[in-house]
């Protein structure tokens, strides 16, 4: 079960595959796995390209509903835990559910779920609305749209805990 179809195809027949597949594990291990949560298209496009801006290495998924990011977890914790993002940023205001619900589902998930840095995005900026969000285990919130500086000193605090196991330094 390979998560890039070609991946299997390039591994070279006199390449040592250990080498390669170390080489992978290397790379993956640098990136910063980040999961958007947010339904609309302009916000998550403005997100992506803070990130890019940031020159820090990451992979990104897009989610548009609570729903399937709670059964995505759900999933990952039991299957495969190292698989599970190490970032998640969530909008509050999503079609099926709000970040509140997602949040709340959140934390009666396992320790692995809950240890994940969830960072929410609101356009919101009354700190009594966001003020609710930090006893379901929001590590931070950042005022869409988001900028360059926030994103950048978030990104490379996960990837420092990242690189030392997932063990704030």
């Amino acid at each position: 079960m390979f998560r890039n179809a070609n991946l299997a195809a390039d591994l070279e027949p006199d390449e040592p595959q250990e080498d390669k597949w170390q080489a992978l594990s290397d790379e993956n291990k640098s990136k910063v796995r980040v999961l958007l949560v947010e339904d609309v298209e302009s916000d998550a496009l403005l997100t992506q390209r803070a990130l890019e801006k940031t020159q820090i290495p990451f992979s990104l998924s897009n989610i548009k509903y609570g729903t399937k990011v709670l059964s995505l977890l759900n999933i990952s914790q039991r299957v495969c835990p190292a698989e599970c993002p190490d970032l998640i940023l969530l909008d509050l205001g999503l079609p099926d559910m709000d970040g509140f619900e997602v949040l709340s589902e959140m934390s009666r998930m396992s320790a692995t779920i809950r240890s994940i840095p969830i960072v929410v995005l609101t356009s919101h900026k009354q700190f009594e609305y966001i003020r609710h969000s930090y006893p379901l285990y929001m590590m931070a919130y950042i005022n869409k749209p988001c900028a360059v500086p926030e994103i950048k000193t978030i990104l490379s605090q996960v990837r420092r805990w990242k690189q030392h196991d997932g063990k704030w330094h």
